[in-house]
Protein backbone atom coordinates (compact mmCIF):
# COMPACT_ATOMS: atom_id res chain seq x y z
CA UNK A 1 0.00 0.00 0.00
CA UNK A 2 2.82 2.52 0.78
CA UNK A 3 4.01 2.17 -2.85
CA UNK A 4 1.64 4.78 -3.60
CA UNK A 5 3.58 7.13 -1.12
CA UNK A 6 6.54 6.75 -3.59
CA UNK A 7 4.96 6.27 -6.95
CA UNK A 8 1.68 8.60 -6.49
CA UNK A 9 3.82 11.25 -4.07
CA UNK A 10 7.19 10.80 -4.88
CA UNK A 11 6.47 10.01 -8.55
CA UNK A 12 8.80 6.67 -8.44
CA UNK A 13 11.73 8.43 -6.90
CA UNK A 14 12.31 6.47 -3.83
CA UNK A 15 11.29 3.11 -2.55
CA UNK A 16 9.07 1.82 -0.10
CA UNK A 17 10.94 1.01 3.49
CA UNK A 18 11.11 -2.03 5.68
CA UNK A 19 13.07 -0.42 8.42
CA UNK A 20 15.28 2.98 9.70
CA UNK A 21 17.70 2.23 6.74
CA UNK A 22 17.99 0.37 3.39
CA UNK A 23 20.47 -1.05 1.14
CA UNK A 24 22.78 2.42 1.24
CA UNK A 25 23.65 1.55 4.77
CA UNK A 26 25.62 -0.90 7.09
CA UNK A 27 23.09 -2.98 9.35
CA UNK A 28 19.94 -3.83 6.25
CA UNK A 29 19.16 -7.18 4.70
CA UNK A 30 16.46 -8.06 2.29
CA UNK A 31 14.94 -10.35 5.14
CA UNK A 32 14.21 -7.62 7.73
CA UNK A 33 10.61 -8.70 8.45
CA UNK A 34 8.70 -5.36 7.46
CA UNK A 35 5.13 -4.36 8.56
CA UNK A 36 2.28 -5.17 6.29
CA UNK A 37 -0.45 -3.42 5.42
CA UNK A 38 -3.51 -5.21 7.27
CA UNK A 39 -6.23 -2.84 7.75
CA UNK A 40 -8.52 -5.77 8.56
CA UNK A 41 -6.34 -6.59 11.32
CA UNK A 42 -5.58 -3.18 12.63
CA UNK A 43 -9.57 -3.30 12.79
CA UNK A 44 -9.58 -6.21 15.22
CA UNK A 45 -6.27 -4.38 17.43
CA UNK A 46 -8.72 -1.24 18.15
CA UNK A 47 -11.30 -3.17 19.05
CA UNK A 48 -9.34 -5.30 21.34
CA UNK A 49 -8.39 -1.30 22.79
CA UNK A 50 -11.21 -0.76 23.22
CA UNK A 51 -11.92 1.97 20.31
CA UNK A 52 -14.17 -0.22 18.10
CA UNK A 53 -15.98 2.88 17.52
CA UNK A 54 -12.82 4.60 16.28
CA UNK A 55 -11.31 7.74 17.62
CA UNK A 56 -9.71 11.36 16.92
CA UNK A 57 -6.30 12.31 16.63
CA UNK A 58 -4.22 14.83 14.84
CA UNK A 59 -0.76 14.38 12.81
CA UNK A 60 1.25 17.35 12.43
CA UNK A 61 3.69 18.36 9.36
CA UNK A 62 6.03 21.08 9.02
CA UNK A 63 4.96 23.06 5.77
CA UNK A 64 6.68 20.92 3.06
CA UNK A 65 4.51 19.50 0.28
CA UNK A 66 5.82 16.19 -0.15
CA UNK A 67 4.91 15.56 3.87
CA UNK A 68 1.45 17.43 3.92
CA UNK A 69 0.46 14.95 0.80
CA UNK A 70 1.96 11.89 2.66
CA UNK A 71 -0.31 13.11 5.73
CA UNK A 72 -3.06 13.34 3.39
CA UNK A 73 -2.74 10.17 2.59
CA UNK A 74 -2.04 8.63 5.74
CA UNK A 75 -5.61 10.56 6.92
CA UNK A 76 -7.30 8.85 4.49
CA UNK A 77 -6.32 5.12 5.39
CA UNK A 78 -6.66 5.77 8.72
CA UNK A 79 -10.63 6.98 8.02
CA UNK A 80 -10.55 3.47 6.58
CA UNK A 81 -10.30 2.03 9.84
CA UNK A 82 -12.63 4.62 11.98
CA UNK A 83 -9.87 6.66 13.11
CA UNK A 84 -10.56 10.55 12.29
CA UNK A 85 -7.17 12.49 11.52
CA UNK A 86 -7.24 16.27 11.49
CA UNK A 87 -3.76 17.03 9.95
CA UNK A 88 -1.84 20.34 11.66
CA UNK A 89 0.71 21.92 9.51
CA UNK A 90 4.15 24.18 11.49
CA UNK A 91 6.98 26.48 10.39
CA UNK A 92 9.84 24.54 10.45
CA UNK A 93 11.30 25.59 14.04
CA UNK A 94 8.26 25.49 15.69
CA UNK A 95 7.40 22.15 14.41
CA UNK A 96 11.15 21.00 15.61
CA UNK A 97 10.34 22.74 19.25
CA UNK A 98 7.03 21.24 19.74
CA UNK A 99 7.23 17.60 18.58
CA UNK A 100 10.67 17.86 20.76
CA UNK A 101 8.55 18.65 23.32
CA UNK A 102 6.29 15.72 22.75
CA UNK A 103 2.96 18.02 22.02
CA UNK A 104 2.00 15.64 19.23
CA UNK A 105 0.09 13.01 18.93
CA UNK A 106 1.53 11.51 15.34
CA UNK A 107 3.91 13.58 13.24
CA UNK A 108 5.95 12.69 10.32
CA UNK A 109 9.66 13.51 9.83
CA UNK A 110 12.90 11.98 8.23
CA UNK A 111 16.77 11.58 8.66
CA UNK A 112 19.59 12.16 6.27
CA UNK A 113 22.18 9.04 7.04
CA UNK A 114 25.61 10.13 6.77
CA UNK A 115 27.41 7.73 8.33
CA UNK A 116 26.53 4.58 6.43
CA UNK A 117 26.10 2.75 9.45
CA UNK A 118 22.32 1.76 11.12
CA UNK A 119 24.01 2.83 14.40
CA UNK A 120 23.32 6.91 13.98
CA UNK A 121 19.70 6.49 12.86
CA UNK A 122 18.55 3.80 15.35
CA UNK A 123 20.53 5.01 18.47
CA UNK A 124 19.29 8.81 17.56
CA UNK A 125 15.60 7.93 16.86
CA UNK A 126 15.21 5.84 19.44
CA UNK A 127 17.73 5.56 22.05
CA UNK A 128 16.60 6.58 25.74
CA UNK A 129 19.23 8.81 26.00
CA UNK A 130 17.74 10.69 23.30
CA UNK A 131 14.62 11.12 24.17
CA UNK A 132 13.01 15.03 22.82
CA UNK A 133 15.00 17.11 21.31
CA UNK A 134 18.16 14.91 20.58
CA UNK A 135 16.02 13.31 18.04
CA UNK A 136 13.65 10.43 19.58
CA UNK A 137 10.72 11.99 19.38
CA UNK A 138 8.63 9.53 19.76
CA UNK A 139 9.70 9.40 23.31
CA UNK A 140 10.50 5.99 23.13
CA UNK A 141 12.17 4.31 25.99
CA UNK A 142 13.11 0.73 26.21
CA UNK A 143 15.96 -1.04 28.19
CA UNK A 144 16.08 -3.79 25.77
CA UNK A 145 16.32 -1.94 22.82
CA UNK A 146 18.85 0.60 24.60
CA UNK A 147 21.00 -2.94 24.83
CA UNK A 148 20.55 -4.27 21.53
CA UNK A 149 22.28 -1.11 20.43
CA UNK A 150 25.34 -1.02 22.99
CA UNK A 151 25.88 -4.49 22.07
CA UNK A 152 26.03 -3.82 18.40
CA UNK A 153 28.22 -0.89 18.78
CA UNK A 154 30.60 -2.71 20.33
CA UNK A 155 30.63 -5.99 17.94
CA UNK A 156 34.07 -6.41 15.83
CA UNK A 157 33.01 -9.39 14.03
CA UNK A 158 30.96 -7.67 11.12
CA UNK A 159 28.66 -10.34 9.99
CA UNK A 160 27.75 -10.59 13.98
CA UNK A 161 27.03 -6.63 13.94
CA UNK A 162 24.86 -7.32 10.80
CA UNK A 163 22.57 -9.87 12.16
CA UNK A 164 22.20 -7.51 15.44
CA UNK A 165 20.80 -4.67 13.37
CA UNK A 166 18.55 -6.80 11.30
CA UNK A 167 17.24 -7.74 14.97
CA UNK A 168 16.91 -4.59 16.07
CA UNK A 169 15.40 -3.01 13.01
CA UNK A 170 13.01 -6.25 13.93
CA UNK A 171 12.60 -5.14 17.14
CA UNK A 172 11.42 -2.02 16.03
CA UNK A 173 8.75 -3.01 13.28
CA UNK A 174 7.06 -4.83 16.57
CA UNK A 175 7.30 -2.46 18.78
CA UNK A 176 5.92 -0.03 16.13
CA UNK A 177 7.40 3.55 17.79
CA UNK A 178 7.08 4.32 13.86
CA UNK A 179 5.45 3.77 10.91
CA UNK A 180 8.57 3.58 7.87
CA UNK A 181 6.80 4.57 4.80
CA UNK A 182 9.90 5.38 2.50
CA UNK A 183 13.72 5.99 1.42
CA UNK A 184 13.44 8.78 -1.46
CA UNK A 185 16.22 8.84 -3.98
CA UNK A 186 18.16 11.92 -4.53
CA UNK A 187 17.75 13.18 -7.65
CA UNK A 188 20.50 15.94 -8.69
CA UNK A 189 20.96 16.98 -12.64
CA UNK A 190 24.77 18.05 -14.16
CA UNK A 191 26.41 18.52 -17.52
CA UNK A 192 28.44 16.09 -19.21
CA UNK A 193 31.22 17.69 -18.74
CA UNK A 194 31.23 17.34 -15.11
CA UNK A 195 33.31 14.24 -14.16
CA UNK A 196 34.24 12.44 -10.55
CA UNK A 197 31.11 13.80 -8.99
CA UNK A 198 28.57 11.49 -6.35
CA UNK A 199 26.61 12.12 -3.53
CA UNK A 200 26.84 9.79 -0.15
CA UNK A 201 23.66 7.91 0.94
CA UNK A 202 22.86 11.63 2.90
CA UNK A 203 22.81 13.59 -0.14
CA UNK A 204 25.81 15.41 0.57
CA UNK A 205 27.26 16.69 -2.60
CA UNK A 206 30.83 15.14 -3.12
CA UNK A 207 32.85 17.30 -4.57
CA UNK A 208 36.15 16.84 -3.86
CA UNK A 209 37.13 14.84 -6.94
CA UNK A 210 35.73 16.40 -9.54
CA UNK A 211 36.77 18.01 -12.80
CA UNK A 212 35.43 19.71 -16.09
CA UNK A 213 36.09 18.85 -19.27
Amino acid sequence: MFSFVVEGILNGAGEVAKGPVNDTNFGYRDDIEAIEYDPEGAKELLAEAGYEDGFSTTIWTNDTQERIDVATYVQSLLADIGIDVTIQEFEWGTYIERTSNGEHDMFIFGLSLGTHDADYPMHMLFHSDNTGPPGNRTMMRDDTFDEMLYEARIEQDEETRLDMYVEAANYLNEQSPMAFLYHPNEIMGYRNEVQGFWTDASGLYQLKDITIQ
